[in-house]
């Protein structure tokens, strides 16, 4: 009895650890500059922390979206989403976070990147949505390239977010995202149907010659010009095999 007591109390006292140890996780505080990028794991190289935030600052103007690369050692234990949630509740407080955000969460030890969104923003992504773009994006891990692995994820991110907010970007903004395909698909196109238009004007343009010269000369003459030339075709062909056959008779 006296040992499964001990037990007891034992096991009391390391979940009373653990969970003490999860309420000191701390996650950053909010920035008091740019609320962009914030880089807790030194893991973001200078180019990249450089494009996030000038990014970020274009597509918030434009959509009302604020896009935040948050890099950390760990989560101290807690969940992703948990230590997430603490972020967006602890930023929105601290009057740093506008109506919509979404958060880009790299957690180095785990050598992986989770999502989290405040307001309309948070429907913009599917979970499959997001499987895909961290598939895209997990041969970089294999090789601690952190700041690429999440500079892919941005690109694709910062492409949903603007297409479920109905927003157009600029030729300059699309070249940064690297979604240059959609400018191409779009003018493809556009030539498409300029090649149609054209086509039909070709036919129409063709049918009203048509319809000018019967007027001129009438329909009658027009038919008969019609079957004259057919005739003489169809003779000439005829004429033209006769002689072949007669060149391959003289051998």
């Amino acid at each position: 009895m006296k040992m499964k007591r001990w037990i007891s109390v034992l096991l009391v006292i390391c979940a009373g650890v653990l969970l003490m140890g999860a309420a000191d996780v701390t996650p950053p505080v909010p920035p008091s500059k740019n609320v962009y990028v914030n880089d807790y794991a030194s893991s973001i190289f200078a180019e990249h922390r450089e494009y996030f935030s000038s990014v970020s600052a274009e597509i918030d103007d434009l959509a009302g979206v604020q896009i935040i690369v948050l890099a950390v050692q760990n989560t101290g234990g807690l969940a992703a989403s948990e230590y997430m949630e603490q972020i967006i509740r602890g930023w929105d407080q601290g009057g740093v976070l506008g109506n919509n955000a979404v958060f880009l969460l790299l957690d180095k030890d785990r050598k992986d990147i989770y999502i989290g969104a405040k307001g309309q923003t948070a429907n913009a992504i599917t979970q499959e949505q997001w499987n895909a773009i961290l598939e895209e994006a997990s041969p970089y891990f294999s090789g601690s390239n952190y700041s690429t692995a999440l500079l892919e994820c941005y690109k694709r991110v910062a492409m949903a977010v603007l297409s479920y907010h109905k927003v157009t970007p600029g030729d300059e903004l699309l070249k940064r995202l690297d979604a240059g395909y959609i400018k191409s698909e779009a003018k493809t196109s556009y030539n498409m149907y300029i090649f149609i238009v054209l086509g039909l004007l070709v036919v129409l343009r063709g049918f009203n010659i048509s319809r000018r010269y019967q007027k001129k000369y009438g329909k009658s003459t027009y038919n008969y010009k019609r079957k004259t030339f057919s005739k003489q075709v169809q003779e000439y062909d005829e004429s033209d095999s006769d002689a072949i056959i007669e060149l391959d008779d003289k051998d």
